[in-house]
């Protein structure tokens, strides 16, 4: 909006295309923008000023994109007019402005004509300071203060939980001139404002570990960013600093008791128990064998509390797992304090493996070799998992057989065995293990 004196014209149409476009703006977020504080203008007309002329002080402010806006516009057509410290309500500019110029023309009766631009020009994003110019000996000089300075927003994560190891991902926005970022500060808790080390640019990434000592955990840490050296500050974003996740020492995993089974276990051994109000997040995938090998998310558990035998502490996934590959990934979080999230965690590997199949053949056999004795046998062998032994049970021509009142008979031998006394039928043999893994 055109700021005017003396004779106030409003374009309605105008002021609503400025709304829109405004409006527009807004919903861009990120976008670099400035705020614009013009103020303390003052001059006076000292002499008498031609009649049916366009006299006039016109102030506008230039952007880097090649617009420009009026911040002052004043027809002059009398002796004594004058500004006594005007100023108008700051602004929000969505490009860089880059100068200030100050037209003035004023055709006096008498005398030397005043009629010339004066400039201002900006290098950075943060401006301070006077103008102060003469025009003409028969008006005083045009003098006026102005203040530009970026607008920084910092992204506030949904996040907010961080342990010592893990890194600040804070972000501003960006689209400044490089020095704009060079005073990064944070708050510990309710202490003083600090600088952090060693941090510039529009992308902080730190973790507390790197700049933080002593006891930290438990507080809140806020960032902001100081610009134009000055007390021009940023929005502020905040973490909770939390314990760093108690590190795995070890993990034992119980395998599947047969090969089609679904009943391996994994079980992860722990550094130390949690905290008071600390809560365990554990998410685990599974390996997709077909195509890239990826890992694909299977199911999350939380807990509150790690059993204790003694040595670990120790937490065992509640379900049955089938054999493969898998991943853990964990995080530890403040149980009182907001929504649980998956997006910072520290993986490790497992493999529950598989058990070995329950296989047999017949390695030798033989018929009876008279029509009134049963003097046929059938040698078997059979292998699986290390460390169990077998069974067998036939049926003869479709009858389950026992030996001793049982239908199960074990091998005379860890691997091998032998069905002596048989007459002439057909049979038909099954072979298990000891842990019910039958050969299939």
């Amino acid at each position: 909006m055109i700021v005017m004196r003396g004779k106030v014209r409003l374009n309605i149409k105008a002021l609503i295309v400025i709304f829109l476009c405004f409006k527009g703006v807004l919903s861009l977020g990120a976008q670099a923008s400035y705020r614009i504080e013009f103020f303390n203008l003052n001059y006076r007309i000292n002499k008498g000023v031609k009649n049916r002329t366009s006299s006039n002080i016109n102030i506008e402010i230039h952007y880097a994109n090649g617009t420009k806006r009026n911040l002052y516009y004043r027809p002059i057509r009398n002796r004594g007019d004058n500004e006594n410290n005007f100023k108008i309500t700051p602004f929000i500019a969505y490009s860089r402005p880059v100068k200030i110029t100050c037209f003035a023309f004023v055709n006096f009766r008498t005398g030397t004509d005043a009629n010339g631009t004066k400039t201002v020009n900006f290098s950075n994003d943060c401006v301070e300071g006077s103008f102060d110019e003469g025009y003409s000996p028969r008006m005083t000089h045009i003098r006026f203060s102005y203040r530009i300075y970026p607008i920084i927003k910092l992204t506030q994560p949904t996040d907010n939980n961080i342990a010592p190891n893990q890194y600040f991902n804070t972000r501003a926005t960006s689209g400044f001139l490089a020095p704009t970022y060079r005073k990064w500060e944070y708050k510990l808790g309710n202490g003083a404002w600090k600088y952090v080390p060693n941090a510039s640019g529009s992308v902080l990434i730190k973790r507390p570990q790197d700049f933080l000592s002593g006891n930290y955990i438990g507080q809140y840490i806020r960032f902001r960013i100081k610009t134009c050296n000055t007390n021009y500050n940023s929005t502020i974003v905040s973490y909770y600093l939390i314990d760093n996740p108690p590190p795995i020492i070890s993990h034992s995993v119980t395998k599947t008791r047969c090969n089609y089974t679904s009943d391996g276990g994994i079980t992860l051994n722990f550094q130390r128990p949690l905290r008071t109000n600390e809560k365990m997040l554990i998410a685990l995938y599974f390996e997709n064998t077909v195509g890239s090998n990826s890992f694909y998310f299977y199911k999350s558990f939380s807990t509150t509390n790690l059993s204790y035998d003694g040595t670990n502490y120790s937490y065992t996934f509640p379900e049955n797992l089938d054999a493969g590959n898998y991943q853990v990934k964990y995080q530890t979080v403040n149980r009182n304090l907001g929504e649980e999230n998956w997006t910072s965690l520290t993986a490790r590997n497992v493999k529950i493996n598989e058990t070995a199949q329950v296989n047999f053949n017949i390695t030798k056999r033989s018929d009876k070799t008279c029509f009134v004795r049963d003097d046929g046998y059938i040698e078997i062998n059979a292998n699986g998992e290390k460390g169990r032994t077998f069974f067998y049970q036939y049926l003869k021509g479709g009858v389950l057989q026992t030996i001793a009142g049982q239908s199960w008979i074990p091998f005379s031998n860890p691997n091998t065995t032998r069905i002596s006394g048989l007459g002439e039928y057909t049979y038909r043999i099954q072979v298990r293990d000891s842990n019910n893994c039958y050969a299939r």
